[in-house]
């Protein structure tokens, strides 16, 4: 079990957690929990990261998620 505070960052690891991520849990207490997963769609953008906890979240409460499509090559 982890907890996480409400911004997806890890508060508190258990050992189950521990050993399912084979780490200890001062590896654990403070990454952000999104980053403990491989999605399919990456970026190295500083705030990726907490775009895939919003995803996290919003299928964890059943949301629905607004996702912006840009053509390729065009400007944002």
């Amino acid at each position: 079990m982890l907890t996480l505070d409400a911004k997806g960052h890890i508060l508190d690891a258990s050992t189950g957690a521990v050993a399912l991520w084979k780490t200890d849990s001062a590896s654990l207490t403070g990454a952000k929990f999104a980053t403990l997963f491989n999605f399919d769609v990456v970026s190295k953008d500083d705030d990726w990261a907490d775009a895939q906890w919003e995803a996290l979240l919003a299928s964890a409460l059943d949301r629905s998620l607004p996702l912006q499509a840009v053509p390729k090559g065009a400007e944002p």
